[in-house]
């Protein structure tokens, strides 16, 4: 996955808060382009974790 990779790989040198932003942009533009494409997105919590604090999923879903 590339943005894990890029988290990873650049944290000695882009703070976390850089890295949350980035992540943020990107996640809500990917949900509007998707949703302008007729396609339903919802995120929802699940009983587990990933990763710290990854516990949720996002659903892309045909309408």
């Amino acid at each position: 996955m590339l943005s894990a990779h890029f988290l990873f790989r650049y944290s000695d040198r882009l703070d976390y808060e850089f890295h949350k932003n980035t992540v943020h942009d990107l996640l809500d533009r990917l949900i509007l382009e998707l949703e302008a494409d007729g396609l339903r997105v919802t995120e929802a919590k699940v009983p587990y974790e990933f990763m710290r604090n990854g516990n949720s999923l996002l659903s892309i879903r045909k309408m």
